[in-house]
């Protein structure tokens, strides 16, 4: 047989599971949130993570959606990631010199390639993929050379890494996994970050 409770005894233990439901679902909230801070980075000592910041040379940076982000121009490496590099950069055009013209683009990592674009798109009248003289490219390309006097940006893969500047073209020349990094830093010295 159950034994029969008064109406007070009922709301006083309903109340009491309640309650304990109410601090239970408050603590999974609070530690998710926690979990969740740590778990992206807030408050790290600056490695790659959701809402780190840096500032670099006065340009403000941040993390944002797995780029690092200053004004409208992204990036996949930050300033600091890239200055060590010993690679002289002496004689690259300004991001001026690419302002409302043209700017065509051969590259061998599509990576890079589309940082470019996506950074360069902002200034210049347009960004085209195209083929440089000598290589195969698909029959989509239009065919480009450095003598024609447009602002080119050539990228390949070799073995020794190097930046230069050769009239309006411009060689970004590395191993297939530092390419990446090597477009970052000419970004950021046409840009005058570094």
């Amino acid at each position: 047989m159950k034994k029969i409770i008064s109406r007070y005894e009922r709301e006083k233990r309903n109340k009491r599971n309640q309650l304990v439901v109410g601090v239970v679902l408050v603590g999974v909230m609070l530690f998710s949130t926690i979990g969740y801070a740590f778990q992206s980075g807030v408050g790290g000592n600056g490695s790659a993570g959701e809402g780190n910041q840096i500032t670099y040379n006065g340009v403000d940076f941040s993390y944002v959606d797995g780029f690092w982000r200053a004004g409208a121009f992204a990036f996949k490496y930050n300033p600091e990631e890239v200055q060590a590099s010993s690679l002289n950069l002496i004689g690259l055009n300004p991001v001026e010199s690419y302002r409302d013209r043209p700017v065509y683009i051969y590259s061998q990592d599509s990576e890079s390639e589309n940082e470019i674009n996506v950074n360069l798109r902002q200034v210049a009248q347009k960004v085209e993929s195209v083929c440089i003289e000598g290589e195969v490219c698909g029959e989509n390309f239009p065919t480009k050379n450095c003598d024609e006097g447009e602002n080119m940006i050539v990228i390949k893969k070799g073995e020794e890494s190097s930046i230069r500047q050769e009239g309006n073209c411009v060689f970004i020349e590395g191993k297939s996994y530092e390419l990446s990094q090597l477009t970052d830093r000419f970004l950021f010295s046409i840009l005058g970050v570094i």
